[in-house]
């Protein structure tokens, strides 16, 4: 029972509220609809008339809108592609190429090729800068290339100098000793002790290379302006611990400037005393051939090789005398060609007997005849600090005196009969 009763109490419940909502339909909703239509409906004319009145005009805005835009757009557009085009303009001027051509000249330099030509007209930019490396690199290739060659220039002229017989050396533009040749390091340590025991005792010969040439010797030093001013080679001589020096001092001009001088030396200690003695002999021998010449007897001189090298005038007035009867057993015989003829040319009596005349260390006598004439020679060697520097021949024309002795001989063996 208490179901039902629960099912009927609830279905009255529902059909009074389907009842309520009917009544609300009715006397609500159906009211009221038609005047929400009939607002909407008013709402709804002037929204239309606004639309077709704001439709054209928003249209034409638009259209005006993209206009502008388009205008805004194009006028942007110009002005990017005048921008680009300056932009261009400057950076292609400031490249002064095409970045293509740039790449491939730096390639071609970094290759070391400088030769190849371009459009060189009127350079600018990187371009120029370009050029101008390429120019300072032939530049620097060339100076390269020629001090190349001036080392070995100089390398040959090294090699020569420390080859050569001239004693040589070389100072630069401060006077700094900054070459000796082999030549004269060998005559500075030949004179080395003779010049400490003297003059120089601090003299060392070991140690000229880069000192001051003023400290050399006393000579430098008081030349040493002189030196300085040279535009053409200087030669003097002066005398230091009793040795004689002969210098030639020739500045080293490059463009025009002095950049260092080379001094030729020269010992001539000995060259001089052998030129005193020289003049010492030469005029003991004037003096000799004076004598000789105005002497009565007559002699010949011949070298170590019998080359006769004199005839007094005593000797050439024997051979005139008896040149006829000479000349009978010897048709070429020329008293004139005797000297500067070996002995034995005109004289074959000496021909067997050279060997024997430059063994001899005395004097020995010989005797010949020519032509019926009798000749008597005595050889004498010459000799100079124990060697042998020639042969002196004192001849002697016999003929007469023997023919005299024979007549008085024969005369005597009469007068005895």
């Amino acid at each position: 029972m208490s179901k039902r009763s629960t099912y009927m109490q609830a279905f009255n419940e529902v059909q009074d509220i389907i009842v309520d909502r009917n009544d609300k339909v009715i006397n609500v909703l159906d009211v009221i609809g038609p005047r929400f239509a009939s607002l909407v409906r008013d709402l709804s004319k002037p929204v239309k008339t606004e639309q077709d009145i704001l439709g054209p005009q928003l249209k034409a805005s638009n259209e005006q809108a993209v206009s502008q835009i388009f205008f805004m757009f194009m006028t942007a557009l110009v002005i990017s592609v005048a921008i680009i085009f300056v932009l261009l303009r400057m950076v292609m001027k400031q490249l002064g190429k095409d970045p293509n051509e740039l790449d491939n000249i730096a390639m071609a330099i970094s290759k070391g090729d400088l030769d190849l030509e371009y459009d060189e007209r009127a350079p600018q930019g990187v371009f120029k800068s370009m050029l101008a490396m390429r120019q300072s690199l032939g530049l620097i290739r060339e100076k390269e290339a020629q001090e190349r060659i001036i080392a070995r220039v100089n390398a040959r002229i090294k090699s020569a100098l420390d080859n050569a017989n001239s004693n040589v050396m070389i100072a630069d533009k401060d006077h700094k000793v900054i070459y000796l040749n082999d030549a004269i390091q060998q005559m500075f340590n030949h004179v080395e002790s003779e010049l400490q025991q003297n003059e120089l005792p601090t003299f060392s010969a070991n140690h000229i290379l880069d000192t001051h040439n003023a400290s050399l010797m006393p000579y430098f030093e008081q030349q040493l302006s002189h030196i300085e001013s040279l535009t053409t080679s200087l030669e003097a001589q002066f005398v230091v611990a009793a040795r004689t020096f002969k210098l030639v001092a020739s500045p080293v001009m490059v463009e025009a400037q002095r950049v260092g001088t080379v001094f030729e030396w020269q010992d001539r200690t000995d060259e001089l005393a052998a030129e005193k003695e020289k003049a010492r002999i030469a005029s003991e021998n004037a003096r000799v051939k004076y004598a000789l010449d105005g002497s009565s007897g007559q002699v010949m001189i011949a070298d170590t090789d019998f080359n006769v090298i004199y005839l007094n005038d005593s000797l050439v007035e024997m051979f005139k005398v008896a040149h006829k009867d000479i000349t009978q057993a010897m048709p070429h015989f020329n008293v004139k060609a005797i000297e500067n003829n070996k002995v034995n040319s005109f004289f074959s009596h000496f021909s067997d007997k050279l060997a024997d005349i430059a063994a001899q260390t005395n004097s020995i006598e010989t005797e010949f005849v020519i032509a019926g004439r009798t000749f008597t020679v005595i050889i004498s060697p010459v000799n100079v600090d124990r060697e042998r520097v020639g042969t002196v021949l004192e001849w002697q024309d016999r003929t007469y005196w023997l023919a005299k002795e024979r007549k008085n001989t024969n005369c005597r063996r009469k007068c005895s009969s």
